[in-house]
């Protein structure tokens, strides 16, 4: 693919191609450079700065992949496996409050894309203060499945 992909350098098809195949083998430095190439080809699609950031994700680089995601929802709000993404790394970096203000957002915007199940969740207590409130339930990064967003023509 590699070999191709130097083959047709300004084609952002095989470029993507590419960045997704050095993900899904864990190469995921190689992959984040291969998506940024992506963008510089094909800039201001939401799918591409979610793959970028998935790699960042991949590795737990929290503050990369939260700068890259909220850039792609610069380019598209409703981007559901973006704000999915931003709702882990947020109760990554320990933000438990944006981290449910995002769950709930995506909830709002797709509630069927996002499939919230007791695989992917942990139940969260009431904090201290506030027992008077229900239990949450929360995403876990097991809901960040290890996958890019296939490369659409426009």
């Amino acid at each position: 693919m590699q070999a191709f992909a130097e083959l047709q350098p300004e084609d952002v098809q095989v470029a993507a191609h590419l960045a997704n195949a050095l993900f899904r083998v864990g190469r995921y430095q190689e992959a984040a450079k291969a998506f940024e190439k992506v963008l510089r080809l094909d800039p201001g699609r939401a799918d591409h700065y979610y793959n970028l950031g998935l790699c960042f994700f991949s590795v737990e680089n929290w503050d990369a992949a939260l700068a890259t995601w909220l850039t792609a929802l610069a380019h598209d709000p409703k981007h559901a496996p973006t704000n999915k993404g931003l709702a882990v790394v947020y109760w990554k970096r320990g933000d438990y409050k944006q981290a449910w203000e995002t769950v709930a957002h995506c909830q709002a915007l797709v509630s069927r894309s996002i499939r919230i199940s007791s695989r992917t969740c942990k139940r969260i207590p009431a904090s201290r203060g506030h027992e008077d409130q229900a239990d949450t339930v929360f995403p876990t990064s097991s809901m960040m499945r290890a996958t890019t967003c296939s490369w659409r023509s426009p």
